[in-house]
């Protein structure tokens, strides 16, 4: 009840009247929005979308789709080189002059060990590189993408080595940083020349099967990565 004093109170005859055509109205407004509602959520549940409810969740959701763009482009341009190597039949890529970078590094690398070992150093210097590498990202960083695409790298690089073991009997290959074919040296030194056609051929059947195995499993690590993946390399605002 109000009193003369109180200076916000109603005028005695002030009535507040809602029409009843009005309250009908909101009811199926509110009825529709209800309906709407609901749809959104079944649609949601059937396709297996699920609104982050809490900030970890939000961050999560951010930190995976940062490992998935980030990594997707690198899928693309192994699996190009795979293809390129193993079904367009192409006999040079783009990593192969990085690999020959090594391999050169390599004759200097292993000159100590004498003649054998100097030919060889080339072979050993394309493939300790991406198998030094893998054991560091696997056992020290615990990187399973970076680890294992070296993995790849390594055989790739055996595609690379078969080729230039393929050629020894024909001896067609330009050469970079000599006049000897190293295959030419290691086979005649070892009596393996005519056997020298099918070492090549098992060498890149082993690359093979590693670039596609590789390759499988980065796919599968880009679409499953664990928590530490993750949070590796990034942190949410």
């Amino acid at each position: 009840m109000s009193t003369p004093d109180d200076p916000f109170a109603p005028a005695p005859d002030a009535e507040v009247s809602l029409e009843l055509s009005d309250g009908f109205e909101l009811q199926e407004r509110r009825a529709t929005v209800n309906q709407h509602a609901d749809f959104i959520k079944k649609a949601k549940d059937i396709s297996g979308i699920r609104e982050p409810q809490s900030y970890a969740e939000k961050e999560e959701s951010t930190r995976r789709l940062y490992w998935t763009l980030t990594r997707i482009p690198v899928l693309v341009l192994l699996a190009w080189f795979t293809a390129s190597h193993l079904w367009l039949s192409s006999e040079w890529v783009f990593i192969d002059g990085v690999n020959l970078v090594f391999h050169e590094a390599g004759h200097y690398i292993f000159s100590f060990g004498g003649e054998t070992l100097h030919f060889l150093g080339g072979t050993l210097g394309q493939l300790m590189w991406p198998f030094g590498l893998g054991l560091y990202f696997w056992f020290k960083k615990q990187q399973r993408f970076a680890a294992v695409t070296c993995a790849w790298w390594f055989g790739e690089n055996l595609i690379n080595i078969a080729r230039y073991m393929h050629d020894a009997p024909v001896e067609e290959l330009p050469l970079v940083g000599g006049d000897t074919h190293d295959w030419v040296y290691l086979f005649t030194k070892w009596d393996k020349m005519q056997q020298a056609r099918d070492i090549a051929d098992n060498v890149r059947w082993v690359g093979a099967v590693l670039m596609l195995v590789t390759l499988g499993y980065l796919v599968y690590v880009t679409i499953r990565p664990n928590a530490d993946e993750l949070a590796e390399g990034f942190t949410a605002d």
